[in-house]
C-alpha cells in the first residue's frame, strides 16, 4: 500500500509521463486491482506501444479480469515484438491455463524453457501442471529446476513441500524444509512451513517452537500468530 501511495503522488505530479502511468499501472497489478492498472496502461499506450513489456502487462490486466481475447492479442502482440522473449509465451500459457486448456498451456510453457531454459515462472507452472495430472515426480522435477536457478524461491519450496507431502513423503519434505533453513535461518515464511509440518505429523511442540521462531523473527506475521493462537 505504502509502494502504491508513492507511485499515485508521483503520477499526480506528473501526469504526462508514460513510464510514471506505467510503473503506477504495475503497483496495480501487484495490488490485483487489474481494472485500474488497464487505466493507466491505457494513458501509457502510445510511447509504450514498442515494448514488448508493455503488451505483456496489458495481457496479464486483462486476463485478470477474465478478457480473453484481448489478454491474447495482447500476448500476441509481445510476441511479434520479441520473438525471442519467453514472456509472451508464458502469458500465453496462463491463459489457456485460466481457459482449462491444460494440454495447451503446458505447450505454451514447454516453448517458454525451449527460449530461455532459466524461466522460472514456466517451471512452477508446469510443476501445477505436472502435479495436477497426478505426476508427482515430473512436478518436484519442475520445482527443482526453478530452485536450481533461484534457491530460495518460495513459490518453489512450498509447491515441492506440498507435493512431497501429498505424495506421501512428508519425511523428505521435513529434511528438504531444513534445508533451506539453514541458508536462511531466520525466515518466516519458512518458519511457518516447518510450523505446519509438525503439525501435519502431530507433533504440538515443535509446531508450537517453529511458529515462535517466525514472530520472533518477525512480530506481525500474522500466519504464525494465527497457528499459535489455534495451538
Amino acid at each position: 500500500d505504502e509502494a502504491l501511495s508513492e507511485f499515485q503522488e508521483v503520477v499526480k505530479q506528473a501526469p504526462a509521463v508514460a513510464q510514471a502511468r506505467y510503473s503506477l499501472a504495475l503497483a496495480y497489478l501487484q495490488a490485483s486491482r487489474p481494472l485500474e492498472a488497464l487505466e493507466e496502461l491505457e494513458v501509457a499506450a502510445k510511447p509504450m506501444a514498442k515494448s514488448p513489456e508493455y503488451h505483456v502487462q496489458v495481457g496479464r490486466a486483462a486476463l485478470m479480469l477474465g478478457r480473453w481475447d484481448d489478454a491474447i492479442r495482447a500476448a500476441e502482440r509481445a510476441r511479434r515484438l520479441a520473438p525471442g522473449s519467453p514472456q509472451p509465451w508464458g502469458l500465453l500459457g496462463q491463459i489457456s491455463m485460466a481457459r482449462n486448456a491444460r494440454g495447451r498451456s503446458q505447450a505454451m510453457y514447454a516453448k517458454a524453457l525451449e527460449l530461455d531454459p532459466d524461466f522460472v515462472p514456466a517451471h512452477l507452472a508446469l510443476g501445477r501442471i505436472f502435479y495436477l495430472q497426478q505426476k508427482p515426480a515430473e512436478a518436484i522435477g519442475e520445482y527443482e529446476a526453478a530452485l536450481r536457478v533461484d534457491s530460495r524461491n518460495r513459490p518453489a519450496i512450498a509447491a515441492k513441500i506440498a507435493t512431497l507431502v501429498s505424495a506421501s513423503r512428508a519425511d523428505e519434505a521435513l529434511s528438504f524444509l531444513r534445508s533451506k533453513l539453514q541458508q536462511d535461518e531466520q525466515n518466516p515464511h519458512l518458519l511457518a512451513m516447518l510450523g505446519g509440518l509438525h503439525l501435519l505429523r502431530k507433533e504440538t511442540k515443535p509446531a508450537e517452537a517453529a511458529y515462535q521462531r517466525a514472530l520472533r523473527a518477525d512480530e506481525k506475521f500474522v500466519p504464525a500468530r494465527f497457528q499459535l493462537a489455534r495451538l
